[in-house]
């Protein structure tokens, strides 16, 4: 949030931002204005022209009429299209007169009718400089060029003159004037070099001793022009291009000059009007369009500015000022990414360029990235932290708030209104912090003054209706709301507000009737459809929502609540595709939004499909990594793919800040146990249960703790308290199970068992039953009658699958998994466990099966060592043993995998690292399943 300036000093540094695109460009070309007439060689006439016409056109370009001259080639040319050397001379007018686009067009047309040569190559040179095309005027040089030829070192020196190679370009017009003295373009490249560079005083007294020898010569007045724009001598700078004009009324550069300081005298419709005269023939030539890029930005109509500017880069893609313009547009309309995009390469041109660092570090806080901004491109967090300039800690401030740091998010927005205790946008935004931090009692007072005071900030009526209502005063965020409607009666988001105000208060009647005013007031107030179909929705009217959500769309085709709309109302109607579709379109059209993200996060989640997942849900971090929804989904993911670390840090991080949410501590407990952390894992337990002591899941989970130390009376007081409640009788009985299991009471475990599936049956309760029906003989077929019922209950689908590879019915278990794959086919671990099996029976699917599985779950030990040890076993062992290592490193105390490197090191012929792995693997486990193994392997290289 940067403070307010006045409006001299925004125009100030914007026209030093404009002016060096003047400088650099374009006054290459201003040397060219008056090139000499012996710069081209002459044609002969073909018999068919009319000679007339071409010889007092060229008696006129040699007198300096160019209007002249263009009106009698033009003619000549309507006679005979075909004339190569009226195209010629014409181009060569149209330099004169700065029109490099035209003058281009010409030369190439005549170049097309065997006007060849370095002389036309040289003039299409010229008009590629002047249009920024510097690359392809390099190509004229290394095709046609004479280095050692005045002409062409001086047109070398405007090609260096207009990439900012300003010594480059002084060398090479001294190097022009010592073979020539007399040489005219050589001499205004100096001038050029010296204003490109900041010499005034040279520039001034060199163009002054020039005017005095020739007052008649317009381009040395649009050079005059150039020099007061450069000095904001603004009245100068106009009478010059004046006299330009005066001389040569079409001369692009002096209108262009006019132009310039129409813009810098803020007098914007006379600019525009200027431009537009200028007519079709300039619609591509860059310096316009830069103009016109500038005009519409001092329009505010930043859409059109950005469509200028990007034709300017389209041309010239490095051109420092156009991309400064492109960056702090896209900053403008919100596409931070974008704009980050812009200064990055700004950067690349140069590096040390402290002011494009920091426009950097602006844009990474306003879009609320704080992870990246410490970099090697830009100062990181702290030194922002640390700026004593109030826009800086104000942008930091507000990034902390966008990624739910509330605490520093108002600290920092603090810092900044005691530097700019005036800047209102600061106030406003600290207020805020202060409501989202908690102080709401703060907040409404600051906003309370802040409307005494400023009664037409509109930010601040709002957030004052809103914070009313945050607070439950629902007669004062009413009075706020119709207060700012009556202040801007005819403002669609005035009575946007109101209408949210009366819908949270609970008039959802009086809420649509205001959203409906909204639009008669703009109909292209998106916000207000939007909040029609959310009132649709609640009210389980889908095609009405679904109707709003659409007119949105039908005038914003990607605009993000009506696509996270219509995903809804696809997952209502059991699309899922559809959703995921719209989803999509929202992500890929909205670099910076987090809530498709986490929709298709949990999505991919919910699928298996855990690389996509990751993928969507590490945007959504780097977008917002400190916002709760995007903290607690990415340590969700990171869970199941097996980031444990990773989601037992957010986790902690999260729970740091939400200490009293259930949810969170349901979360850290999770990460907790799947790191085998038992400490934190009871800690956080206990937590729980302080918070909510009926808590079944926690209770259980703190009784099968007391269970791994054979605690069994503290087991059984959670057990009893479970089972003296009606709500959680089952999960007691099912805990009783789990302890008779512990003590090796099988028929009363099973009875326990019996009890909690009739009372409330789920998945792991039957297979619970099942198994200990069986372990006393009983044979029921539980687990097939409840699939039978439950057919997309993977977890007992899958259970049923291992139980049965457990037992050695493999072919019973391919064809269980094979039809938990039809069901769900994205399970990581059943096409892990069935290419295990196809492997074994040396079926060719095992390769393939055991690939997907690793796609789906590539940080699951595992499915990793899994995949690795079937690629080794084929032949393939180079992969195969990076893989085991990739396996071994993700968790290193699995003893079968590290038994398998083992193994795969000795078969690689690599007996040393082969022998310490199975010497350190014996020592660290006693027992595990394939220490037969790895005795027999030990001894079998100990004896070799």
């Amino acid at each position: 949030m940067q403070e307010e300036t006045p409006k001299a000093g925004k125009r100030r540094r914007r026209g030093q931002r404009a002016r060096r695109w003047w400088r650099n460009a374009a006054l290459a070309a201003l040397g060219l204005t008056v090139l000499g007439a012996g710069g081209f060689i002459a044609y002969k006439r073909h018999a068919a022209d009319p000679v007339a016409l071409f010889k007092r056109a060229s008696t006129a370009f040699t007198d300096g009429k160019l209007a002249a001259a263009a009106v009698d080639l033009r003619a000549d040319l309507a006679a005979n299209g075909g004339d190569a050397p009226a195209r010629v001379l014409l181009g060569r007018v149209y330099l004169k007169q700065g029109n490099a686009a035209a003058a281009l067009k010409e030369l190439s047309k005549a170049r097309e009718l065997g006007a060849g040569g370095a002389e036309v190559a040289l003039g299409i040179a010229r008009a590629q400089i002047l249009l920024g095309k510097f690359d392809e005027a390099k190509a004229q040089f290394a095709a046609h060029g004479d280095e050692t030829a005045p002409d062409w070192q001086a047109t070398r020196g405007l090609l260096e003159l207009g990439q900012r190679h300003f010594d480059q370009a002084r060398d090479l017009f001294k190097q022009v004037l010592a073979q020539d003295p007399s040489h005219d373009e050589a001499r205004r490249g100096l001038l050029q070099v010296a204003l490109a560079t900041g010499d005034l005083a040279a520039a001034r007294h060199e163009i002054d001793t020039l005017l005095t020898a020739n007052k008649k010569d317009s381009g040395l007045w649009v050079i005059k022009g150039a020099l007061e724009l450069e000095a904001k001598q603004l009245p100068d700078a106009r009478q010059a291009y004046q006299h330009a004009l005066d001389i040569a009324p079409k001369n692009l550069l002096a209108n262009m000059g006019m132009a310039q300081t129409l813009l810098e005298s803020a007098d914007t419709e006379a600019a525009a009007a200027r431009l537009d005269a200028l007519g079709p023939d300039t619609a591509d030539d860059p310096r316009v369009n830069f103009l016109r890029a500038r005009v519409a930005e001092q329009r505010k109509d930043f859409n059109t500015a950005l469509l200028n500017v990007n034709k300017v880069l389209h041309v010239a893609p490095n051109d420092r000022d156009s991309l400064v313009m492109a960056a702090r547009l896209n900053f403008s309309l919100g596409q931070f990414s974008r704009a980050e995009e812009f200064a990055a390469q700004l950067l690349q041109l140069d590096p040390r360029d402290e002011a494009v660092k920091r426009l950097l570090v602006a844009i990474r806080l306003a879009s609320g990235r704080l992870d990246d901004v410490n970099s090697d491109a830009a100062p990181d967090v702290s030194a922002a932290a640390a700026s004593e300039d109030a826009g800086t800690l104000a942008l930091l401030g507000t990034a902390y708030l966008k990624n739910g740091n509330y605490k520093d998010g108002e600290a920092k927005l603090g810092e900044a209104a005691k530097l700019a205790p005036d800047s209102l946008p600061i106030r406003v935004q600290l207020a805020l912090g202060k409501l989202a931090n908690g102080h709401a009692g703060e907040a409404i007072a600051d906003l309370e003054a802040l409307v005494t005071e400023h009664g037409d900030l509109v930010q601040a009526r709002i957030m004052l209706a809103l914070a009313y209502a945050s607070q439950q005063r629902n007669a004062e965020s009413i009075q706020a709301a119709r207060a700012l409607v009556a202040a801007k009666p005819d403002d669609a988001l005035a009575h946007n507000v109101l209408g949210y105000v009366l819908e949270l208060t609970g008039d959802k009647t009086a809420a649509g009737l205001e959203y409906h005013q909204a639009l008669a007031k703009d109909d292209q107030f998106h916000p207000a459809r939007i909040n029609l179909a959310r009132l649709a929705l609640v009210a389980g009217d889908t095609q009405a929502a679904s109707k709003h959500f659409a007119e949105v769309l039908a005038r914003d085709e990607f605009n993000t609540p009506a696509l996270l709309g219509m995903a809804r109302l696809a997952l209502a109607a059991n699309n899922p595709d559809e959703a995921e579709r719209r989803w999509q379109q929202a992500r890929e059209h909205h670099a910076e939004a987090v809530a498709p993200r986490l929709a298709l996060a949990a999505y991919y989640r919910g699928k298996a499909n855990l690389p996509r997942a990751v993928e969507v849900i590490k945007e959504a971090y780097r977008l917002a990594p400190y916002l709760p929804a995007v903290q607690a989904e990415y340590a969700t993911v990171m869970l199941a793919s097996g980031e444990t670390a990773t989601a037992l840090t957010t986790a902690r991080a999260l729970a740091e800040r939400a200490p009293q949410s259930l949810a969170v501590l349901e979360l850290l407990s999770r990460a907790y146990g799947q790191a085998d952390d038992e400490a934190g894992l009871t800690a956080t337990l206990q937590k729980i249960t302080k918070l909510k002591p009926e808590h079944e899941g926690a209770q259980t989970l703190l009784a099968h703790l007391a269970l791994r130390h054979k605690d069994f009376v503290a087991a059984e007081q959670i057990a009893t308290s479970l089972a003296a409640k009606p709500a959680t009788a089952a999960a007691g009985d099912e805990l009783r199970g789990d302890i008779d299991v512990a003590r090796g009471e099988r028929k009363t475990a099973a009875a326990a068992y019996g009890r909690a599936f009739d009372s409330a049956p789920n998945g792991a309760r039957v297979l619970k039953l099942e198994r200990a029906e069986r372990a006393i003989g009983v044979d029921n077929k539980r687990i097939e009658g409840w699939l039978a019922a439950h057919p997309d209950d993977t977890q007992v689908r899958l259970a049923q699958a291992t139980t049965l590879q457990e037992q050695g019915a493999d072919n019973a278990a391919i064809s269980a998994y094979e039809q938990m794959l039809k069901v769900g086919p994205q399970h990581p671990v059943a096409m892990n466990n069935l290419a295990w099996l196809y492997f074994e029976r040396e079926d060719g699917r095992a390769a393939e099966m055991a690939r997907q599985a690793y796609q789906l779950a590539p940080r699951k030990s595992q499915i990793v060592d899994t995949y690795g040890w079937i690629l080794f076993q084929q032949g393939k062992r180079e992969q195969g043993l990076e893989l085991l290592k990739s396996a071994a490193e993700l968790t290193p105390g699995d003893p079968d995998i590290a038994f398998h490197v083992a193994s795969a090191l000795a078969d690689s012929g690599q007996q040393g690292p082969a022998l310490a792995k199975l010497h350190a693997l014996l020592v660290a486990h006693q027992t595990f399943s394939l220490r037969q193994q790895a005795e027999a392997l030990l001894a079998r290289l100990d004896a070799q």
